[in-house]
């Protein structure tokens, strides 16, 4: 799986998966799609921002490597760091979209990998 993680004015994106969701239904999660055949983590995390948030964005590098076990899943989560190419989040693959400070996201409900993402941003 790949996760985006876009920054702006100090800011990170975060998604709120909707209550159907297969995984983590209302959790908040970086932006993030399963990887199809052949496709980088940096090209998935583009996906996941345009499918989320109907963002464009560019790869910038990759910001942690994220190995999670949940019952009989093993996700390997790769967590990219993207720049915004413009334009405004919306909710589109998601219930809502929120811009948070860093420092605002252990306050979230996010699931175990993503937090570990989280705490990879603060250094």
């Amino acid at each position: 799986m790949a996760a985006a993680v876009l920054e702006r004015r100090g800011r990170v994106l975060v998604a709120r998966l909707g209550d159907d969701a297969p995984r983590w239904a209302g959790m908040w999660i970086f932006p993030m799609v399963t990887l199809a055949t052949g496709e980088s983590a940096e090209r998935g995390a583009e996906r996941a921002l345009l499918e989320s948030a109907a963002l464009s964005s560019r790869a910038i590098e990759r910001l942690a490597t994220v190995r999670h076990a949940v019952t009989r899943f093993r996700i390997t989560l790769e967590a990219v760091r993207c720049s915004p190419d413009g334009g405004r989040a919306r909710a589109v693959g998601c219930r809502a979209v929120a811009w948070r400070a860093p420092s605002e996201l252990e306050a979230l409900a996010l699931p175990a990998a993503h937090q570990r993402v989280a705490r990879a941003l603060l250094g």
